[in-house]
């Protein structure tokens, strides 16, 4: 089964630093169907193996996606959360 994660400010920065093992995040919400498949997510910025080394990399898409999506919700990927 393939699950996704929210993208929230809890989620992100262990995404972003310190992944740890792939295998051991659990999502909550089932995959299913026609978003099985990587394009239908659109087009592809980082992939990453179940062990969290970067496979592959867009890096100014990359950071201007982490730029946008942290500053609009006034914080930085490294804010204490809690």
């Amino acid at each position: 089964m393939r699950q996704a994660l929210a993208a929230d400010p809890a989620v992100l920065p262990n995404f972003l630093t310190d992944m740890g093992d792939l295998n051991t995040w659990r999502g909550g919400h089932s995959v299913d169907g026609d978003k099985r498949s990587p394009e239908a997510w659109g087009e592809l910025v980082i992939a990453r193996a179940n062990t969290g080394e970067v496979i592959t990399m867009d890096p100014e898409r990359y950071w201007e996606g982490i730029y946008t999506w942290f500053r609009s919700r006034g914080v930085d990927y490294d804010t204490p959360s809690g």
